[in-house]
């Protein structure tokens, strides 16, 4: 789930309702699964938004993988999909969606079981930002007490910078604006600004990098004085 928002900018939303017949896809010229995901793909986005999502072909492999180890299994045939192709990809050890559904929302509503069922809490991703507060930032800083914390969303929002970086490296910064452009299209911003902040933020990283060398530099140089001098 980390590696597809780390590597593909989907939202926590989008990553949980992906299905297992979603990896089916054939992969493109370069070895990548071309996904769409929005309004009529059974992938829920923001605002229904209709994105494509690029996912590498080494990780689209990883997903078969999983999809049909014994854990994966064994939750599918806890839950209300069962195991089917038509499941989530990913589900909890008892068998809930870490994101429920539009699509589940309607089936539930449509399927009339013989006896009343028990009342279904819909899931919006609670779980897995407990995981990451109780669970994992505490055994990261079990070895890095520093580290600070995150959230899923960071993830997304790593991959946008990378992805406008490498952009302005391959098409260079006096074709910055084609860099937003794509980068926008990649991450299905419905407005230009919210991509913007990621130029802005790396320009003012580079500015504050640039600032600490020139600040480190000076200093050395007083240290390399002084200590001539005997001081």
């Amino acid at each position: 789930m980390f590696y597809l928002a780390l590597f593909t900018g989907a939202r926590l939303q989008t990553v949980c309702t992906i299905r297992l017949k979603h990896l089916d896809g054939t992969v493109d010229s370069h070895g990548d699964l071309r996904l769409p995901v929005g309004f009529g793909t059974l992938v829920d986005t923001k605002h229904n938004k209709q994105i494509t999502l690029i996912i590498p072909g080494w990780l689209v492999e990883d997903m078969r993988i999983y999809s049909r180890c014994q854990e994966a299994q064994k939750r599918r045939g806890r839950s209300f999909y069962g195991d089917t192709h038509e499941n989530y990809l990913f589900l909890s050890k008892n068998g809930l969606p870490y994101y429920t559904s539009k699509k589940e929302i309607l089936d539930r509503s449509n399927h009339k079981p013989q006896k009343t069922p028990k009342s279904v809490k819909l899931q919006d991703g609670a779980a897995l930002r407990t995981h990451i507060k109780q669970i994992i930032l505490p055994k990261i800083r079990s070895t890095h007490s520093n580290f600070q914390s995150f959230t899923f969303h960071d993830l997304r929002a790593t991959f946008g910078m990378n992805l406008l970086e490498s952009q302005i490296k391959l098409l260079g910064e006096h074709l910055a604006t084609e860099c937003i452009d794509y980068v926008q299209q990649r991450m299905g911003h419905t407005n230009k600004t919210t991509t913007i902040q990621y130029l802005n933020y790396k320009s003012r990283l580079n500015w504050k990098n640039r600032i600490q060398h020139e600040f480190e530099e000076s200093l050395f140089k007083h240290i390399n004085t002084s200590s001539k001098k005997g001081v």
